[in-house]
């Protein structure tokens, strides 16, 4: 099990836990994100919008990806090819002759992005307070509860039952075929939700303080 913590990212073996080492110090919080690609590689977007990857067993600093995109690195994705955005928009995709090029999803209204999710030819964007789905060239809105619509949409997954999980303002949402909701707190051990992952076999993970 891999865990990003403050220190940096940790690797638990069922019996304990190793600091993995660093050629530079992380800026790791609330926002800092952790990622296995298809290729089983760990990448890292901290809090300045750096990409790190694991390399040999040491985390390296890849500016390259955060140079392509002109500014700062705000999160991945993509499952079967990884990619990297920008608040702005920018995408960044590393291809695996580590060939780097980038874009923008110009169809997206002029506001922040925190979340993509994309599944084929449809996305998902975690915008504040709501979600933008596109399938083909239509677009959808998707708004938070209304307790949440302050809040940005700081992750977006699908499980293998096809719902989707949202974590959003501490709390966590799905969106089915009823909607979307929020899950009630007393399904979680903590009062608030840090962070939610997906691992290899499409089960969702929660960490809560």
């Amino acid at each position: 099990i891999w865990i990003l913590t403050n220190l940096g990212l940790v690797k638990y073996d069922g019996k304990k836990y190793t600091l993995v080492p660093m050629d530079e110090k992380l800026k790791i919080g609330f926002n800092s994100k952790l990622i296995l690609d298809h290729n089983k590689r760990i990448w890292i977007c901290d809090e300045a919008g750096e990409i790190f990857r694991m390399e040999s067993g040491r985390i390296k600093k890849m500016p390259e990806v955060r140079q392509k995109a002109n500014e700062p690195i705000a999160g991945f994705y993509g499952d079967a090819q990884l990619a990297f955005f920008s608040k702005g928009g920018i995408t960044v995709h590393v291809e695996d002759n580590q060939t780097i090029r980038s874009g923008k999803l110009d169809w997206l209204p002029d506001e922040e992005i925190f979340s993509i999710l994309q599944i084929n030819d449809v996305y998902y964007v975690g915008l504040k307070g709501k979600i933008i789905r596109k399938k083909d060239r239509a677009l959808e809105t998707i708004p938070l509860p209304p307790d949440l619509s302050g809040n940005p949409v700081q992750y977006i997954s699908k499980d293998r039952n096809g719902i989707l999980w949202i974590h959003s303002g501490g709390s966590l949402c799905i969106l089915d075929e009823k909607g979307i909701r929020k899950k009630k707190q007393k399904d979680f051990t903590g009062n608030l939700i840090f962070s939610v992952f997906k691992d290899r076999n499409q089960s969702i993970w929660v960490a809560t303080d």
